[in-house]
């Protein structure tokens, strides 16, 4: 994921593109946006975990991640148009999905491709749920435009703004969404095989011409001869096949639509033709991509759970940490024996203490063990802060933890071949760390992000942090860090949100750190109160 960007969601009239760095860092006054941006993510994903009548679960239930209410309630109340977008910029090497059927000569062929992908949503009149309305993808130099009528109806594509027919397997556009975020890869797109009659007829009136096009329409019923034109001609991959009833077609192909396209009244396009047949497979890339990348968001809320004395033991299986750690006991109480003390560890090396559990008729309770301490105290007489860091660091330590087979496990998809050499990031996304929470634990806590980051093994996961905070020791700390050299100035990006006071609408400008840790762009007096009149 290269960048996002979204449009009219709350506030957030049009966030432009915002690159996704290893840390991303968003402050602002209090109902500036921020939070908007941050939890789209888990948005995304609560949309991935339930059924629903609609494109995206815009609220839940309590074991849900977060509520934007409904479809008019998230709407940007400035919108030109009753419309909210969603834009992904990708980088994916789609080559890769081809090289099963055909021999790639050159290793420089599998390089990667800028995909964007836009999403919009809208809503008809006298209806309870919204709808996708347009769905843009873009590609090399090709603009796909899929339009959904408000009843629901794909219209058809444009393809560099030039009408195709096309039509869904299903009328249910909802269905359609939901293939594209949740990695079902059957197609929705049946493609229809009449694209180029209506469109030729015209202008080729003899019965020559007519042969022509059944000749061509017959080959377009062989998907294996589409897909070798289009690594050939739209890709400029150096090709071969073995099948020598590929290469024959091609060769047909070729010749006839060469006679076709170069008629002198002719809006025809070869390579045009050839993308079109491509959009299934190409949407399922995406689709694919999005699918994993969502469900590896994790959530941690601004209010985590408070310390009980006590909880109360269930059979239930615990695979990550509530975004309010309401599960925090139940977690570290199923870990394994080896699992837990590595745990220890690794918050006592990091954090300068560890968790102690104790068990008894039914109930667990978690203590702090401070180092150089020998009594543990129980975590509801520990004060308030540690309480709220071990949600987190609980998840930090588990995502490093875990192995990249447990990531693609996790979201369902072992066996997709376009994937397995490729690296789905795990995005955190942390609202407010630093609630309750001294500097000095704050610092701490950044210490532990960036040392998260680099100890990872790059060749098995890829992680991200969304971070939003109103907290200038965490910005001064990554900047130290930075000083000292734990981390690149590069690997962080600063968003500032501000509001504007009339239209209520959020601009977003970015910031960033120098090679010495000093901020450039940024606000003067950002943390500063107004002065006492």
């Amino acid at each position: 994921m290269k960048s996002i960007r979204i449009k009219n969601l709350r506030s957030l009239q049009d966030t432009g593109e915002m690159e996704i760095k290893p840390i991303n860092i968003l402050v602002g006054l209090n109902s500036s946006g921020k939070s908007t941006f941050l939890r789209f993510f888990p948005l995304m994903k609560q949309s991935l975990r339930r059924k629903v009548n609609g494109p995206i679960l815009w609220s839940g239930e309590d074991d849900d991640y977060v509520d934007f209410g409904s479809f008019d309630e998230a709407l940007n109340n400035n919108a030109k148009e009753k419309k909210i977008s969603f834009k992904f910029s990708l980088k994916m090497n789609i080559v890769r999905e081809y090289s099963y059927f055909f021999n790639i000569k050159n290793q420089s062929d599998y390089k990667d491709i800028d995909i964007d992908i836009e999403i919009s949503l809208s809503k008809c009149e006298n209806d309870i749920f919204d709808y996708i309305s347009e769905l843009l993808i873009n590609i090399l130099d090709y603009k796909l435009l899929v339009k959904i009528g408000d009843n629901r109806n794909v219209k058809g594509v444009e393809i560099n703004d030039k009408y195709y027919p096309i039509n869904l397997k299903e009328n249910d556009t909802e269905v359609f969404i939901r293939k594209l975020i949740e990695g079902d890869f059957s197609s929705p797109f049946e493609i229809k095989l009449d694209i180029l009659r209506p469109s030729a007829l015209k202008y080729i009136k003899d019965d020559g011409g007519i042969e022509i096009l059944d000749n061509i329409e017959s080959i377009l019923y062989r998907q294996r001869t589409m897909d070798y034109l289009f690594l050939k001609k739209v890709l400029g991959v150096d090709v071969e096949s073995q099948e020598s009833i590929i290469l024959n077609n091609s060769r047909c192909f070729e010749e006839d639509f060469f006679n076709i396209e170069n008629t002198k009244y002719s809006t025809v396009d070869f390579n045009e033709i050839l993308m079109m047949y491509q959009i299934p497979k190409i949407y399922n890339i995406i689709s694919q991509y999005l699918s994993m990348y969502f469900r590896n968001i994790y959530y941690i809320a601004p209010v985590r759970a408070t310390a009980e004395r006590y909880y109360r033991l269930r059979n239930t299986a615990v695979d990550e940490v509530d975004c309010r750690g309401k599960n925090l006991a139940i977690f570290l109480n199923s870990l394994k024996e080896g699992s837990f003390i590595k745990f220890q560890e690794w918050t006592n090396e990091n954090l300068g203490f560890k968790v102690v559990k104790t068990s008894s008729e039914g109930h667990v309770s978690l203590k702090i063990l401070k180092k150089n301490s020998k009594k543990p105290i129980n975590l509801s007489d520990t004060g308030f802060g540690y309480s709220q860091i071990l949600p987190i660091i609980t998840q930090l330590w588990y995502i490093t933890m875990k192995k990249k087979e447990l990531f693609i496990s996790n979201v369902g998809l072992r066996d997709i071949r376009s994937f397995n050499n490729i690296l789905i990031p795990i995005t955190i996304t942390i609202e407010q760390p630093e609630l309750h929470l001294h500097p000095s634990l704050q610092a701490k806590l950044v210490d532990v992000i960036v040392k998260v980051l680099k100890s990872t093994n790059k060749k098995e996961k890829e992680i991200n942090f969304v971070i939003e905070t109103h907290s200038e020791t965490i910005i001064n700390r990554l900047g130290n860090l930075i000083y000292k050299e734990k981390i690149k100035n590069e690997e962080v990006a600063i968003f500032i949100f501000d509001k504007d006071s009339g239209s209520k609408d959020t601009s977003i400008k970015s910031s960033k750190f120098d090679d010495e840790g000093y901020l450039d762009n940024w606000p003067v007096g950002f943390f500063e109160p107004e002065e006492v009149l």
